[in-house]
């Protein structure tokens, strides 16, 4: 038994000081309660205590030399985002891959899911149907066929927790009764839809949009009636009007993903609940343009990414990177910055019985950070990490 003193719980709606209690692997209290006299002290001298992070959307890890794929060394990638403070992950092979890959990604997720210590929770299906125009390297989104679905779906089982697709695809309200039959949480992203699109995607179960604002883009264009000649129904803002929507934000350091007053639009419209955090990164270590473009370029920059096209794709984050952005851009506090981080995206993928808070019976992955969101220590399933890792 493990009792964290001198913590600044961080609670969902509040922080408050206090004590977390676990039997090792679960939370028994936390809040105003004593430690047992048997229990083995860990003092977290005045640090903020909340839930693991939860990146949902990951294809890779980047970072101190290291670089691991989802598919070939998937076990390897999770273990390096853990060590960043994301206990819970979801890998993430997207349309630019092939069957091959998807199918490999699958079968290393089933292994890995068999260790009760990984913290890989399910799979992320980024596509593979998307809109062919959106998107780094979107032509390679894949045709639809309902052969090509049953493969990967099969193959991924109850692993997938949730997958994107483009709803004005010809194919998109069919595609929405696979996910319907294969109880996979429903994402927009990758598209071009219009407001009856996305009517119709929330309808039929949609609950989160892919990367807001980031390979999404206007429905019609300059709407000849507006006189101020500004654009009008583009994508990221037909889906904030809709209500009831969790909508993924990639925030890196420079900001070339998302702009701040965009962040900040978003977080002022959705709220504080209904914002996930989310790294998009990959596992590509190689600088491809250090010789072409200056050295302040964010081409070059440490953690962003750009693919042989010269496109903007992906980064190099994780996800407590993300979500300090996060906080950077908006003035957001710790709480928030868990529950974007942590919270949110248990909910979103209906996790939130097992992790995404400090509550009596869940996991006991704990993150100990400061009021800038970086790490000191990390406790996994009841386990005390040595070896984190930290940018400063």
């Amino acid at each position: 038994m493990k009792a964290i003193v001198n913590a600044k719980i961080v609670f969902p709606e509040e922080i408050r000081e206090g004590t977390i209690i676990t039997d090792g692997r679960k939370i028994i209290a936390a809040g105003d309660c004593t430690a047992p006299a048997n229990a083995e002290i860990i003092d977290a001298r005045g640090l903020f205590v909340g839930p693991g992070f939860i990146d949902q959307h990951t294809h890779g890890y980047s970072r101190f030399g290291e670089a691991h794929s989802v598919y070939g060394d998937m076990k390897a990638m999770a273990y390096c985002h853990l060590l960043h403070g994301t206990t819970s992950i979801t890998p993430s092979p997207s349309y630019s891959h092939t069957m091959e890959e998807f199918l490999t990604a699958a079968r290393e997720c089933h292994e890995e899911m068999k260790n009760e210590k990984t913290s890989i929770v399910g799979l992320f299906y980024e596509g593979p149907f998307t809109s062919p125009n959106e998107g780094a390297c979107s032509t390679t989104a894949w045709p639809y066929s309902d052969e090509a679905c049953d493969t990967i779906f099969k193959a991924g089982g109850k692993a997938v927790l949730h997958c994107t697709y483009a709803p004005e695809m010809p194919w998109g309200e069919s595609f929405e009764k696979i996910l319907q039959k294969y109880d996979i949480v429903a994402d927009i992203g990758h598209t071009d839809l219009s407001p009856e699109d996305a009517e119709r995607a929330v309808k039929n179960g949609a609950k989160i949009v892919t990367h807001l604002y980031d390979a999404m883009g206007c429905c019609r264009g300059r709407d000849s009636a507006n006189v101020t000649g500004t654009l009008q129904e583009q994508v990221a803002d037909i889906l904030l009007s809709i209500p009831g929507l969790y909508y993924e934000l990639i925030c890196d350091s420079c900001f070339m993903h998302v702009k701040p007053t965009s962040i900040r639009l978003a977080y002022r419209t959705a709220g504080e609940d209904c914002i996930i955090v989310v790294s998009d990164s990959t596992g590509d270590n190689i600088f491809k343009y250090n010789d072409r473009f200056p050295a302040d370029s964010p081409v070059n920059a440490e953690d962003l990414y750009y693919n042989d096209a010269g496109e903007l794709s992906g980064s190099r984050l994780c996800e407590i990177d993300c979500v300090r952005n996060f906080m950077h851009a908006t003035g957001a506090d710790v709480r928030v910055g868990f529950k974007v981080g942590s919270t949110n995206p248990a909910k979103a993928l209906r996790i939130f019985d097992r992790v995404g808070s400090v509550a009596p019976g869940k996991d006991a992955d704990l993150a100990f950070v400061d009021e800038d969101m970086y790490l000191h220590k990390l406790i996994f399933k009841g386990d005390v990490l040595e070896g984190i890792r930290v940018n400063r």
